[in-house]
């Protein structure tokens, strides 16, 4: 009897061990393995990255970090912008983004998904604010460059446009480098003035149409 029990303590020893030497990676995301807080590397010095499927570890000391490799999708929101006439803008955007170096994106973000779009929502607002203050309401709204009457040239690029692409361009080695993320695209999704401008800036603008009309 007394053999038993140990027969039966021992299976069940086994079977917690096995328990925890196995885990399961879901589809869409990846997996690295952290042994006393430092990210387990392989024999070649490269981060053991899990795909989809089963994978091992050492029981009760490596730990399994989850990482979604899928695009995210960072909805920014609503902020004040100040033109170059120094008159408030409400721009709303989003970023679409996703992690390319996992041990980067862990060790830099302590692998918080939260913090990670907490520092890149930063950087995008930051690269917005200097393009948003070299630019007049006309241009911004509009989409057009204006000429030297404070008309929208006719064929010129969208405003807009440049600024989501400069944006990228701007931020998204940065955030490669300081996060592990790649920028995949920024959009602008809503431009607005405050209530407080709004009137004084339609009146302008109609008062400039009738005289053409005139």
């Amino acid at each position: 009897m007394k053999n038993l029990n140990v027969i039966i303590i021992g299976l069940l020893v086994l079977a917690v061990v096995a328990y925890q030497s196995i885990f399961v990676v879901p589809e869409g995301q990846k997996a690295l393995l952290t042994r006393f807080a430092k990210v387990v590397r392989n024999g070649d010095g490269a981060v053991s990255l899990y795909e989809p499927g089963a994978g091992f570890k050492i029981p009760f000391v490596d730990k399994v970090m989850y990482l979604d490799a899928r695009v995210q999708t960072l909805n920014s929101t609503a902020d004040r912008f100040v033109t170059s006439e120094k008159k408030d803008l409400i721009i709303d955007s989003y970023v679409k983004w996703k992690i390319i170096d996992f041990e980067k994106f862990y060790t830099a973000n302590q692998g918080s998904f939260l913090m990670a779009e907490d520092r890149l929502r930063d950087k995008i607002t930051t690269s917005l604010r200097s393009q948003i203050a070299l630019l007049n309401i006309r241009e911004i709204v509009a989409g057009k460059s204006s000429n030297e009457e404070g008309q929208p040239e006719e064929g010129g690029s969208s405003k807009r446009e440049q600024i989501m692409q400069n944006t990228l361009t701007i931020t998204g080695p940065g955030a490669e480098k300081d996060l592990g993320i790649r920028i995949v695209d920024v959009r602008i999704m809503k431009i607005e003035l405050p209530g407080e401008v709004s009137s004084s800036i339609y009146q302008r603008m109609r008062a400039e149409r009738e005289a053409v009309a005139r």
